[in-house]
């Protein structure tokens, strides 16, 4: 029998019910606000979101502003470590900014949750996961990881 021990991880400050997405014509940028890098294939990266997008600058930081992961290439994503060690469970800052493939603008900047658990306090109902955008658009009819809400 596998027994796993809940470390019940407080998701509500980045798990708000907004789902962070920017659209101009037919280009899209769009960010889960958490990811589970516990290696079992679903979620384990951070991506960005995108449709004809021809560059970005996907920045995370700690909350206090030291820089733990940045890319410029759009296939690239966050791991969930830091200097080669797991980052803790809790809560980073991303900044997002894209051209399109007609040369505009578009720009995110919010919050996404580390989770490595699978307990959380709080309403895991309100988090998006990166499997839970379809097109470029959110779908809540998906869901992400098996998640339990254990408070």
């Amino acid at each position: 029998i596998l027994s796993v021990s809940c470390k019940k991880t407080n998701i509500s400050s980045c798990c708000d019910g907004n789902p962070q997405v920017a659209t101009i014509d037919s280009c899209v940028i769009a960010m889960p606000d958490i990811f589970t890098p516990n290696g079992d294939g679903i979620n384990d990266m951070l991506f960005v979101l995108h449709r004809n997008i021809a560059t970005i600058h996907l920045t995370v930081s700690k909350k206090f502003g030291k820089k733990v992961f940045e890319t410029t290439d759009i296939a690239t994503g966050w791991d969930g470590n830091i200097e080669g060690k797991e980052a803790r469970e809790k809560e980073f800052s991303y900044t997002l900014d894209a051209t399109t493939i007609n040369g505009a603008s578009l720009s995110l900047s919010g919050s996404v949750c580390i989770i490595r658990d699978n307990c959380a306090k709080g309403p895991v109902e309100n988090c998006f996961f990166q499997s839970q955008f379809t097109g470029y658009a959110f779908d809540p009819t998906l869901l992400g990881e098996s998640i339990e809400n254990c408070e």
